[in-house]
């Protein structure tokens, strides 16, 4: 009788296991066969856990010969080389059409996986019957890179190595640990098989190892391309990856685009990245624009920040300002060394428009209030700004000279305005008010200084999000965005009219209330079938009716960060840093980019715009909420 069905009658009862046929094998099938044991099937999966960790597990499959009643089957595994080991015991899952019996071993939860590769799990299987342990042949055995009899030999690592004169292909192979003699080539080429050579790989602890090296023509050669085999008893396995070839990528293959630069003409801080693919490290990036000379950027690992760098791994970064060129189309040129290797990209091409300037630049005082978000000028000229947990005021020099009475709210300040008596601070769905003139909270003003907007709009004017305030000396205008429509509140926060903005219209959202001479303006976004239609929508503040709507150029992609309003044209900042100049009739008169940088390290720089105003002389002014300062542009034709 079998120790199986003993074990598992309800498993077993004679039945076969139809997936589980043995093929006859490619490579030492007769050592197989011959075995107490042998390895069937190993797997593995993981259960995620949190933040990137993962718990892994694995199981194997065991054949074994039915030569005594009781038995004794598992694995001995380790993920350490032997330094230390662990046992499992084997379970009887039934019978195979030979007559062995099918034995499995689930290890759970053996080790904890991260961001990088799961620990690799080296295993022997045994069986124990009548008082004799046997072990499975071709000694040990492994989960996560494996070689079996069917698939004989794996490619388990390989690398190009340079010492500045030579290149060398290096590797390591996995083969099937037979008893008969086996030995291993590499198969490699320089030209995609046009001719090929082959050189044998050399035992080493416990693997092959092979290290040829390469003829390389750096004038003809791209890649290098390779197979590797074991040869057996006049039996030959290949490993050529599913009929893909391994592969190095020798000479750079080299990328590169103006990241933050838009199908058009354009000023401002551009920021150039590229890639260079290659098995040898990047000895040197060079670039060039129009005809001017070779510039060699500098080795630097944050490629996140400064004006110029590249690393050995083939990342490079490089910033160009259109301050430096004329109006009009330049070239950029990128020059990367790796290794005997000199290659170059598709020429890059950058329309200057010479529209916008950068004129002046103003870094805010810091504060341990946070990160200023919003800014707004008083009657006198003076700078309020909106921190995540206070507002200050600066004083006409740009020294701090006021902070006001600090507001425990449950968010950040998004939005500041001031009136001649009152400023005003959005944490949505709070406003809180202060006396202009001394920073102290209006404890008159809604409860203990905070107008809940949720309880001042109620029933039909419920509200769904109150995204930005404008207000004046005689009202408070909100956007209550999601509804789109615009609120307007008495100086004491009474409800005082509402206009929609969206009826009939689908979806639509609206933004950025802004109070000009001639109305109240605000941004809106709508769908018109799939697409998105960009407007500047004019309102009567006294009649609360709309008087204009000014559709913008389908090239204004971007949603608004902040809307300033001039005499002749609109400033738009987008929160990805991008300043557009749009004239009255919605036509685009000129684009600046900033460059993205956590530092102004260059006139212009803006990173995560949110406000704009429009100074007396038509110039603009930005805050870059991510380098905490303002950035003055004017327009230049």
């Amino acid at each position: 009788m079998s120790c199986c069905l003993a074990l598992a009658l309800s498993a077993c009862l004679g039945e076969g296991i139809e997936d589980a046929s043995l093929e006859a094998a490619a490579i030492a099938d007769d050592e197989q066969r011959a075995s107490a044991v042998y390895v069937l099937e190993t797997g593995h999966w993981s259960q995620y856990v949190y933040h990137g960790i993962s718990r892994e597990s694995f199981w194997v499959d065991l054949a074994v010969r039915n030569d005594a009643y009781t038995k004794d089957v598992g694995i001995l595994w380790t993920t350490n080389g032997w330094i230390t080991s662990q046992r499992a015991t084997a379970v009887c899952e039934g019978t195979l059409p030979d007559g062995r019996e099918r034995w499995g071993v689930d290890v759970r939860d053996f080790a904890n996986r991260g961001w990088g590769h799961e620990p690799e799990v080296e295993f022997a299987a045994f069986v124990t019957m009548n008082g004799t342990t046997s072990w499975s042949p071709f000694r040990n055995h492994f989960v996560y890179r494996g070689v079996t009899p069917a698939s004989p030999v794996r490619l388990l690592s390989s690398r190009i190595a340079w010492d500045g004169s030579v290149a060398s292909l290096e590797g390591t192979v996995r083969s099937l640990r037979t008893a008969r003699p086996r030995r291993i080539f590499v198969r490699y080429t320089l030209d995609g098989w046009a001719t090929w050579d082959e050189a044998e790989a050399t035992a080493s602890e416990g693997e092959h190892a092979f290290s040829i090296p390469l003829d390389i023509d750096p004038a003809r050669t791209e890649e290098v391309a390779f197979a590797v085999r074991v040869e057996h008893d006049g039996q030959s396995a290949w490993d050529n990856n599913g009929g893909a070839d391994h592969r190095h990528q020798l000479a750079p293959a080299v990328s590169a685009s103006f990241v933050n630069a838009p199908g058009y003409a354009i000023d401002g801080v551009l920021v150039l990245m590229g890639h260079a693919r290659s098995a040898f490290p990047v000895d040197a990036v060079r670039v060039r624009i129009d005809d001017g000379a070779w510039e060699s950027l500098p080795q630097g690992d944050d490629l996140a920040r400064g004006l110029a760098a590249f690393s050995t791994a083939g990342t490079f970064r490089r910033v160009v300002e259109t301050r430096a060129l004329a109006a009009g189309p330049h070239t950029l040129e990128v020059e990367v060394s790796a290794g005997p290797f000199v290659r170059s990209p598709s020429t890059l091409t950058v329309d200057v428009a010479d529209a916008i300037a950068s004129v002046g630049s103003q870094r805010l005082p810091e504060s341990d209030r946070g990160t200023a978000w919003d800014v707004d000028r008083d009657h006198d000229g003076r700078l309020v700004i909106a921190y995540d947990r206070g507002v200050a005021r600066l004083d006409s020099q740009g020294a701090l000279e006021l902070t006001f009475e600090p507001y425990a709210g449950p968010g950040r300040f998004d939005d500041v305005e001031a009136t001649t008596q009152y400023v005003y601070a959005l944490s949505s769905p709070l406003v809180v008010r202060y006396e202009a003139a001394t920073g102290a909270l209006d404890r008159s003003f809604g409860v203990d200084g905070a107008l809940d907007l949720g309880v001042v709009l109620t029933g039909d004017n419920a509200l769904c999000y109150a995204s930005q305030i404008a207000a004046s000396d005689d009202a408070l205008f909100v956007t209550d965005s999601c509804n789109a429509r615009v609120v307007r509140l008495t100086p004491d926060g009474v409800l005082d009219g509402v206009v929609a903005l969206g009826d009939g219209l689908g979806y639509a959202n609206v933004q950025h209330p802004t109070l000009a001479p001639d109305a109240l303006w605000v941004w809106r976004e709508r769908h018109v079938g799939s697409d998105f239609v960009r407007e500047l929508v004019a309102i009567d503040a006294d009649a609360l009716a709309v008087r204009e709507v000014v559709s913008l150029d389908p090239r204004v992609t971007q949603s608004a960060g902040g809307v300033g309003v001039g005499a002749d044209a609109f400033w738009v900042v987008a929160y990805d840093g991008m300043l557009l100049r749009i004239g009255r009739d919605g036509a685009l008169r000129g684009a600046w980019v900033g460059g993205d940088m956590y530092e102004p390290l260059v006139p212009g720089v803006i990173n995560i715009g949110a406000h704009v105003e429009v100074l007396a002389d038509g110039s603009a002014e930005v805050l870059s909420v991510q380098t905490a300062s303002l950035e003055r542009f004017a327009p230049t034709r």
